[in-house]
């Protein structure tokens, strides 16, 4: 069966609470359906635990938005909550719930999957591509990376803060893993042109021989950092 693409509401409608107090969850999904089923099985965030405790015939699932792009899951998740939380206000959203009383930084098992499988696929993909395209910190993908390393014949070496070879202790010929999108890299030379304060660890990726030949060529950096691929 196709897989689609989407955001979905569970919503309670029965249990303790009168018709008068519902409760809401919105996610995003790769596979609307078989998320659902995610949420009926398993229990690794609040809604889950929620269903759960008052059961799957308290809740109903609900198709709110398709699209064929997953990159645009995170930014239609987000109008949506946004939606449900001016309609109904925070305390009957989930969401909000699950961010306020366990775990700010829980990244959903929807996309940690997702990012496992792109991982599982190519381990030598950029993290920083990854955590912009999912919309998370870049150190949470650096999270979901770890375990699987290994498991590809590599491991980070923290002497050169580099992922090598178990084998030859070097950095493999394919690795992309610290390599930045150019919207990335042109926003950190933005911000070193106009002084701002960002992630050291970005600036540190952020080869300075690009600032240098850029500013040794005339222009200003941010008007090459397209070319970094």
């Amino acid at each position: 069966m196709k897989q689609v693409k989407g955001i979905y509401l569970i919503e309670r409608i029965g249990g303790d609470y009168s018709i008068d107090n519902k409760r809401f969850y919105i996610g995003l999904a790769i596979d609307l359906f078989d998320r659902w089923h995610q949420h009926c099985v398993n229990t690794d965030q609040y809604i889950d635990k929620m269903i759960r405790k008052y059961g799957v015939t308290n809740f109903t699932f609900r198709i709110l938005e398709t699209t064929s792009a997953q990159r645009n899951l995170k930014e239609l998740e987000s109008k949506w909550i946004n939606e449900y939380k001016a309609l109904y206000g925070e305390e009957l959203l989930y969401n909000l719930s699950e961010t306020s009383n366990i775990n700010p930084t829980r990244i959903d098992t929807e996309v940690k999957d997702a990012i496992e499988k792109l991982f599982m696929e190519d381990i030598a993909r950029s993290i920083y591509a990854i955590a912009e395209r999912f919309t998370i910190p870049w150190k949470e993908v650096v999270k979901i990376r770890m375990p699987l390393l290994r498991k590809n014949g590599l491991k980070y070496d923290r002497t050169t803060k580099n992922v090598v070879s178990l084998a030859t202790k070097q950095v493999p010929l394919d690795w992309r893993g610290a390599q930045l999108t150019s919207k990335q890299v042109s926003t950190i030379l933005k911000s070193i042109e106009k002084g701002i304060d960002i992630d050291k660890d970005l600036v540190s990726k952020a080869d300075l021989e690009i600032y240098l030949t850029c500013t040794d060529n005339g222009r200003l950096p941010y008007e090459c950092a397209a070319e970094i691929k």
